[in-house]
């Protein structure tokens, strides 16, 4: 065989390699009114509606599992007319995750003593401003309640929000959700 053809052996099992590993990666894409995103092949889009004239896109794997979903929502206002990105996280994200009904029976919102921000940080996605948070919450917003992991990215966009979640259980395996919601996430264009 001469180095030719060797060369062009290689080159082609570089491509195919390639092409194999990134098979599972990117397919479908969502293209409505409020944003566009790429998602994974194996995951799915289990319902779209509108609620509180904000557009909600529920993702989920496409194996099944209900212990993972990505929720999209957007465009969201302050309630209290506040386009400040801090004040709405507070008022709209933390105070609410932050609290629990004492019971099943409801009453009056408590301080839930589980509840946790286990991280912070800025981000910039496709040039919008935001901010990708990772909460401990009670699943049901009940005290007593089992805990699950709650990500969410918010963006702003002028004087809407735009909110990015993923909801997973302490037992899943969350490196594969981590990574599918934040090439989601990347790849989200607000229109």
């Amino acid at each position: 065989m001469d180095k030719k053809n060797f060369t062009v052996i290689i080159i082609g099992a570089v491509i195919i390699s390639f092409l194999l590993l990134n098979s599972n990666t990117f397919n479908p894409q969502y293209d409505g009114q409020v944003f566009s995103f790429d998602y994974p092949n194996n995951w799915e889009i289990n319902d779209s509606y509108i609620y509180s004239n904000a557009t909600v896109i529920l993702l989920t794997p496409s194996n099944g599992s209900n212990a993972v979903e990505i929720n999209l929502i957007g465009p969201k206002s302050n309630p209290d007319n506040n386009t400040n990105l801090n004040n709405y996280i507070t008022s709209n994200i933390v105070n609410v995750y932050s609290q629990v009904y004492p019971n099943d029976n409801g009453g009056n919102l408590i301080p839930d003593p589980k509840y946790e921000l286990v991280s912070n940080k800025s981000v910039n996605i496709n040039g919008l401003n935001g901010s990708d948070m990772v909460f401990k919450v009670a699943e049901y917003g009940e005290l007593g309640d089992p805990h699950e992991f709650i990500e969410e990215v918010i963006l702003q966009k002028g004087d809407y929000f735009y909110e990015a979640r993923l909801d997973y259980s302490p037992n899943t395996t969350t490196q594969y959700a981590h990574n599918d919601f934040m090439k989601i996430v990347n790849s989200l264009q607000i229109n």
